[in-house]
């Protein structure tokens, strides 16, 4: 991992859900630049300017990202599709995970190649430690 502070999105549209994954984040990585979107087309069009060649000097690039599964308007899929997709592929080389309530959300949904996996919701502490686990051992 680069030694700035490790920057994470965050995207779901549940308030409660995104406040207690937040809360959980924070507490393991202290020194993490946490960004909360409640809208994955928001998150986006935030992220297409992060890779533009006249973005200001600071970036947000995330290490890891963690989207609902079913989201509105863009589904969590169709957000990493399309983020992979972006010009120059930064974020092909990024870990995400698709958040879910329930096994039964992630039926039926195409998993984006460069996933990592599902999370089930609520994102515990421990599921946090073991994220960084497989963030310590590098892409995959």
């Amino acid at each position: 991992m680069k030694d700035d502070p490790m920057q994470i999105l965050l995207v779901d549209h549940n308030e409660i859900d995104l406040y207690i994954a937040q809360r959980n984040l924070d507490s393991e990585f202290r020194q993490a630049e946490i960004l909360t979107f409640l809208d994955t087309e928001k998150a986006f069009e935030f992220l297409k300017t992060q890779v533009l060649p006249d973005s200001p000097e600071y970036r947000f690039v995330p290490d890891l990202i963690l989207v609902e599964i079913n989201m509105p308007q863009m589904s969590g899929p169709e957000f990493l599709n399309s983020l992979y997709g972006l010009k120059g592929g930064l974020y092909k080389k990024k870990r995400a995970y698709l958040t879910h309530a329930m096994y039964s959300d992630r039926m039926g949904h195409h998993v984006p190649k460069n996933c990592a996996g599902f999370i089930q919701k609520p994102i515990t502490v421990e599921r946090i430690r073991e994220i960084l686990q497989d963030l310590s051992s590098g892409p995959h």
